[in-house]
């Protein structure tokens, strides 16, 4: 007790959850009265999960001591045993399992419900739970076993629980084979349930096992921009299930859609059709190709110049004629009143108001970045949209970037290298990303789309430039080469590191990499080093072992361990010499990690010298 108060740590606590595990182990029955002692012991902490498990594991009279937990009026201990003997998958505790089944609390009932759902979801005795009087034990059975009794699940699909026949549908649309005329009538009149959750799952299982006859019905939905929030983006998942043409055209249609979820959905569903069918004729693919070019979604008209109109406040603002005989305001003096505090205090002060005739002072820049500070109305929190407002026409065009690096065809790569032409700075990074992975998946990027990642490599925009260097680091000629090796010089750390990276991939590490060992950027220098060791240069081993004791030694570690991959004698014939010079002994720490790095193992064992 004094060790627990004083340090926290419970060892007599310790010592019995290892002893209990360990009895489990070795299966040691004889045990089980022990641990129950254990577990029942009121001075004690709670053992009970521990135990429960170490008991399960204790074959026959472990499975009878947990049935025994089953009759307690604790809920908390009654779910914990059932759980237990659910997963325990031996026929000694089927009994126990079916009490626990009709257990009069429902949690218990839940979680047997579905520790035998993990262990066999076909299980006859989950059949008697279809018809549980709680409905969520209901919807979990029908939702994990439904497809294992569609009879059963079919008359699910009439309940007047709600959950229950979401459960149902999901069964449905996963499995629309085996379900008949009548369960697909069910699923069509579910279509105009007022709960959203019922009509989007009735949507999804109705055009899997009808598709024919949804389409023009998921039309109609996509075209009622009154329906509720689930409702549409779920018609749009059940089109992008069918591969006919028409289906496409429904999603295409929604592209200008106001909505920016139900758009991502129509692109994110049409480049799933796409990826269906990759070779030959593909209406999804067309079409976002054709949503790529901004052929679906035209940009908005700009509106017409208005009317030039006096405002209010000019037209108060107009000098106002006496009657007739009177005089205007012009013909009237007023009295210079001063318009400031400040010009209150100075009126008279000649020396004053000649400092406040004389020119302003020049500000500097950082004067302007507070002023407009200043001026902003508010300083405090600001609201972000949690949709971005973006226009449709943008959008759509951006997407479809995005989702066409997928498809790995050469017209598409052509498509994407148009597209980084347009004046649309987010269009072409899309694209850029789309042509890079279209490149590291095998498709050889020829004419204008070798051209674009060319001209990328000097985009002024890095995650541009990041692209152009994936895409490059798959071409092995001398543009790309060069355009690689410009980018050594690049003012971004990040962007130097790739690109030593993708010269290495094509064997390019000439002098001009192996000078970058000397960068300025940690990162960079390690890259280089990795592209050296690879590189089979025959100077590799020795610039390896001055970059081990470059920058006080920083990357002597990972030296260590390329060094390893070179000539581990000639290495640790180096590392020693320098162990043996006293005049280097400052530096002796270096030699010394270095070595470890080279004779060592993961496990801190060191490698036995050759035979």
């Amino acid at each position: 007790e004094d060790a627990f108060y004083q340090d926290g740590w419970d060892d007599w606590l310790d010592v019995q959850l290892a002893a209990i595990d360990g009895l489990a182990a070795f299966g040691a029955e004889e045990a089980v009265p022990d641990i129950e002692a254990a577990i029942g012991d009121e001075f004690g902490q709670d053992l009970t999960e521990y135990g429960f498990r170490a008991l399960g594991r204790l074959g026959v009279p472990g499975i009878a001591a947990l049935g025994r937990y089953l009759e307690t009026p604790n809920e908390r201990t009654r779910r914990r045993a059932a759980a237990i003997l659910a997963g325990i998958g031996d026929e000694a505790a089927a009994p126990a399992v079916a009490r626990a089944l009709a257990d009069p609390s429902a949690d218990v009932r839940l979680a047997t419900v579905q520790a035998v759902i993990k262990r066999d979801p076909r299980s006859a005795a989950l059949r008697p739970l279809f018809e549980d009087p709680h409905s969520a034990i209901r919807a979990e059975v029908v939702r994990h076993c439904g497809h294992a009794h569609p009879e059963l699940t079919s008359a699910a699909l009439t309940e007047s629980s709600a959950r229950v026949v979401v459960a149902a549908l999901e069964v449905m649309a996963r499995h629309a084979a085996a379900f008949g005329g009548r369960d697909i009538e069910v699923a069509e009149a579910r279509l105009g349930e007022p709960a959203p959750e019922v009509k989007a799952a009735a949507i999804a299982a109705f055009a899997a096992a009808a598709p024919d006859r949804a389409l023009p019905i998921l039309r109609d939905l996509l075209a009622d921009t009154g329906q509720m929030q689930a409702v549409r983006p779920a018609a749009v998942q059940a089109l992008g299930r069918m591969a006919a043409g028409e289906a496409v055209a429904a999603l295409a249609a929604c592209l200008g859609d106001g909505d920016r979820q139900l758009r991502l959905e129509a692109i994110g569903a049409m480049g799933r059709l796409a990826r269906q069918d990759p070779g030959g004729e593909n209406p999804a693919r067309e079409t976002l190709l054709a949503a790529l070019r901004g052929e679906l979604v035209a940009p908005p008209e700009a509106p017409d110049d208005p009317p030039e109109t006096v405002a209010d406040d000019e037209e108060q603002a107009q000098p106002m004629a006496a009657e007739e005989g009177g005089e205007t305001e012009d013909d009237v003096t007023a009295p210079a009143f001063p318009t400031s505090t400040l010009a209150a205090l100075t009126s008279g002060d000649q020396e004053a108001e000649e400092l406040l005739a004389a020119e302003p002072p020049e500000l500097t820049e950082e004067d302007r970045e507070y002023m407009d500070l200043a001026g902003q109305r508010k300083l405090g929190k600001k609201r972000v949209a949690v949709t971005p407002q973006v226009a449709p026409h943008l959008d759509v065009r951006r997407f479809a970037a995005r989702v066409l690096g997928d498809l790995f065809r050469p017209e598409v790569a052509e498509a994407l290298a148009e597209a980084m032409a347009v004046g649309d700075a987010e269009l072409r990074l899309a694209a850029a990303d789309s042509l890079a992975h279209l490149a590291e998946n095998g498709v050889v990027l020829r004419g204008t789309a070798s051209r674009a990642m060319l001209d990328a490599a000097a985009d002024e925009e890095p995650h541009v430039r990041l692209s152009a260097i994936r895409a490059l680091a798959t071409v092995d000629d001398g543009e790309a080469g060069t355009a690689l090796t410009a980018l050594l010089r690049d003012a971004d750390g990040t962007i130097r590191t790739a690109a030593i990276t993708a010269l290495a991939t094509t064997s390019r590490v000439d002098d001009q990499v192996v000078a970058c060992l000397d960068d300025g950027d940690p990162s960079v220098r390690q890259a280089a080093a990795k592209a050296l060791a690879g590189s089979g240069r025959t100077d590799a081993l020795d610039r390896l072992v001055d970059f081990a004791f470059a920058e006080e030694g920083y990357h002597r570690r990972q030296a260590g361990a390329l060094l390893r991959s070179l000539d581990l004698s000639r290495a640790n014939a180096r590392m020693l010499a320098v162990l043996r010079d006293d005049q280097r002994r400052r530096v002796w720490a270096v030699p010394i990690e270095v070595l470890e790095e080279l004779n060592g193992t993961a496990d801190g064992k060191l490698i036995p010298p050759a035979a």
